[in-house]
Order: structure tokens, then sequence, then C-alpha cells
């Protein structure tokens, strides 16, 4: 419901001033004219009648009364202030961290979760900021053990970098790749402050990059992933042995990020220095059936368009070893089926199961062998939860309430096991969305 009401306070108060606009400029131009037909003047006298009958007055006031609730309910609702819960051994750091504990004011119109998400994939500020300040990418593909190919974009700067200065490396959210403007723009404003470097690393197949392992397994952003992770930050440490690493992940590269400092702490100390993980879904069968609940909204229409323009290829090539894996005539099926999910009539179409079901049920479980979707989210949980304790590198869990992908009541467990560990600091907003915490009038 807050949803609808932060987007209809700024989208009827401008219409009713346009329309404002428009019947004022459209009267005064009939009048423009001499001499007029029978027409023009019927309607002078009808947008005569109109001024004198108060309608544009009528609709100044409600632009007013729009701007003064949105402003009301801004102020009422206005000031986020994380709760924090974090062990005594990390506490120095969290003392440091004023930010932490002075909390932001949203973005004035982006009163709920759902227009801080929208924002996070849309916000036309970031755009047009990365215009007058372009980021540009140097791509190097670091090819794994297994034979598979990881694509990373080394952020190209203007400046000379000492050796040794820090390395932030980002990790986007599920479909996410180096380009999104959410990746550039927090590479900006870190440039803007730091000299450090910056890499994204993409998921395997998406980014432009090529399915090389192999059996060509596709992204499944489980315990493979994270050791693709690890594989990375071995290769940035070996190439920068003087620089410590920092680590940055949205959504499930969020959850990625948090399982990495868990399952590989010896491995990674004295490398890594400290990560942020941002939204990250603790329980991923919940996020799955809430992308399902929210089907009205194209949260898991859009991650699923991009999933489908990255992996088509490999089921309509005829060269595609998935073809020993799954057979042509699942190859058929996922075809015609993902097809039909991302034509256009198909966008607000309720009856359809969600996509992300679809698609782990077609591709992911066959390929990890799974028997259902249920058992595999259920193990991606497990994972990321296990991983909480095991933690000693400082790591900020960041949650809001109203996220709308992951809810408060999916990750009180994780947050419980978390507050225990060595390194977490649990931050959880009143306001922020899902990876969104958008604030001020630039986002």
């Amino acid at each position: 419901m807050l949803f609808y009401f932060s987007l209809a306070i700024p989208f009827f108060g401008v219409f009713a001033f346009i329309t404002y606009a428009a019947l004022l400029l459209a009267f005064y131009a009939l009048t423009y004219y001499k001499p007029l037909p029978d027409t023009c003047v019927d309607c002078l006298q009808c947008g005569n009648y109109m001024l004198q009958a108060g309608l544009l007055k009528w609709l100044w006031n409600c632009f007013l009364l729009f701007v003064i609730l949105g402003v009301s309910w801004y102020v009422w609702t206005g000031h986020s202030t994380p709760r924090l819960q974090f062990s005594e051994g990390i506490a120095w750091i969290v003392r440091r961290c004023h930010t932490l504990r002075k909390g932001f004011w949203p973005t004035f119109g982006a009163f709920d979760g759902h227009s801080q998400s929208t924002m996070f994939a849309f916000w036309p500020g970031m755009s047009l900021a990365l215009r007058r300040d372009t980021v540009e990418f140097e791509r190097e593909d670091l090819t794994l053990e297994d034979g598979g190919t990881i694509a990373l974009d080394w952020s190209v700067e203007s400046e000379d970098v000492p050796e040794d200065a820090p390395i932030l490396i980002l990790l986007p959210g599920v479909v996410g790749e180096s380009h999104n403007p959410y990746m550039k723009s927090l590479i900006h404003y870190c440039r803007c402050r730091r000299k450090w470097r910056f890499v994204c690393k993409n998921w395997r197949g998406f980014g432009d990059s090529e399915l090389t392992d192999e059996k060509q397994v596709p992204e499944a952003w489980d315990a493979r992933s994270v050791n693709d992770l690890y594989q990375c930050i071995q290769h940035i440490h070996k190439r920068y042995p003087q620089a410590k690493v920092l680590g940055c992940g949205f959504s499930l590269g969020a959850s990625t990020m948090s399982s990495l400092v868990g399952y590989y702490k010896e491995e990674l100390k004295g490398i890594v220095a400290g990560v942020v993980c941002i939204s990250g879904p603790c329980s991923y069968e919940t996020a799955l059936n809430r992308m399902y609940h929210l089907k009205p909204l194209p949260y898991d229409w859009i991650n699923m368009s991009v999933l489908w323009k990255n992996m088509k290829k490999y089921v309509e090539s005829p060269e595609s070893r998935w073809r020993d894996t799954l057979g042509d005539k699942q190859l058929m099926l996922i075809d015609e089926v993902m097809s039909q999910r991302q034509s256009a009539k198909e966008f607000y179409n309720m009856l359809l199961p969600a996509n992300a079901w679809v698609w782990h049920n077609l591709v992911t479980i066959k390929f990890l062998g799974y028997k259902t979707v249920e058992e595999y989210a259920r193990e991606m949980s497990l994972y990321g939860l296990k991983a909480l304790s095991m933690i000693e590198t400082p790591t900020l869990l960041l949650y809001a309430d109203d996220d709308p992908v992951v809810p408060p009541y999916s990750t009180w467990e994780y947050e419980a096991e978390a507050k225990d560990s060595a390194g977490c600091v649990v931050a959880r907003c009143p306001r922020g969305g899902h990876c969104g915490f958008f604030s001020g009038s630039k986002g």
C-alpha cells in the first residue's frame, strides 16, 4: 500500500500541474488568432467556462495537496537509523563508523521498499552522473581450475595508483554485470574519495563471457560460486601482493561474499581486510517465494529476461554441450517455456509460475543433481547459514525492514548466528528496500 501511495504523490501532483499549464496555454493560444471559426469560438467558450468553474484552481489545489501530503509523510516516516548487533570483539570498529550510527534520510518520493528497490535498478540519477564521469573497464579473462572462465573487469584509472593501494572487488546481484549503473556508481563514489583499484567479478556466462568448462555448467550461485570468488581473490593477490582486498556484494552477491569470508577464513587471513554485504538473501527458498508473490511487480521478470538473454545460446546452439546433460527434448522444452515467459503479452500474466522456479526446475537441478528446486534452495540456505558463525573478517551485513525480497522474518536465524561471530556487524534499517538505501535528492 505504501508503494502505491508513494507513487501516487509525485505522479498525480505533477499530472495536475501539467494539466493546469496545458489548459492555460491552450486558452491563450486560442485567443491569439483572429478571426476565430465557430468551432474555435466554441472551444474558447468551453475553456473560459472551465476557468470560471474553477477546474484549473481545483487542479492546482490537488497539486499542492499532494505536495503537502508527500512532505508530511516524508517527515513522519523519514529518518532511518540502523539497529546494530555485534560482538564485543568488533565493537572498536563500530565505534569508528560514524555513518552507521548517523543513519540517513531516504530520497523524497521513495517512501517504502518497492520504490527504493526500483530506484536501485532504474534510478536515472545514476546514469546521468555516469555520463559526466565515465567509468571504463579493461577486461581480464581468468581461467579457473575446472576450465571455466570468469570475466574480471578492472576499472581504468586516470591517475597512477600505488601498488599497495586497496583493491575493492564488487560482486553484482543475481544476474548483474559490471556495466550496471549501480556498480559504476559505487566505483565513481569511492574513486572520488579514495585512491583505490576497482574490479568487478561477473558470474559465469554473464557480462559477454562464455561457459568454457567441460559440461558448460551454468551459474547456480552455490558453493561453486564461492570457490570461483576465492580463486579470483587469489589471482588478484598474486597480481598485487602488497595490496589489501576489500569486498562488496549486492543481493546474491552479498550472500556469496559472506560465505567466502566464512569458509575460506584461514586462506584469506592477511589478504581480505573487510567486506560489505548488502541485502543478501539468507533463505533462498523465501526469496524465491517472495518473487513469486510479487509477480505484479517485475522483479523476477527482469532477472529472468537477463538470464535468458545470456543462456539462450546454450539452449539453441547445435554444438551446445548442454545436449549431453539435458537431451534434445529438454532443450526444446526450455526454449519453448522461457521464450513464452519473456514475451511482452506475458509480462503481467498472473497465472504463470515464477520464472526463477521454472528455470531452476528445468536447468539448475539437472546439472547439480538435486531432485527438486526446494532441495536446491534449502541446501543453499544452510550453506550460507553455516558460514556466518565462522566469520572473523570484519563484515557488515546490511538489511532493511521494508525489503520486498528479503523480509525480516527470513533473516532472524541468520542474524542471531551472525551477531555472535567474531567479525560480523548486522545493521538493519527501517527503510532501504532491496539494495536501495537511496538518500538525498541525487540518490
